[in-house]
């Protein structure tokens, strides 16, 4: 047997027995990883209020920021 089939023989039987362990003894899973979960969407309040809807009306003026208007 030449030496690059050689080599190549013991690459492809490395990576079967890898691969049969991993199928005998499969990696459990990492404890400080939790399994994912959707994010959790805010829900209203179950107080009655009403959900914030349209904005309030703009103050007298129409001015956004105080300081920010021209003149």
């Amino acid at each position: 047997m030449d030496p690059s089939g050689y080599s190549s023989f013991l690459r492809d039987l490395a990576t079967a027995i890898a691969i049969a362990i991993t199928i005998i003894y499969p990696q459990p899973s990492l404890p400080h990883e939790p399994p994912y979960r959707p994010p959790i969407v805010p829900r209203p309040p179950v107080s009655g209020a009403p959900p914030r809807g349209p904005y309030p009306p703009e103050p007298p003026g129409g001015g956004r920021l105080p300081g920010s208007g021209g003149a």
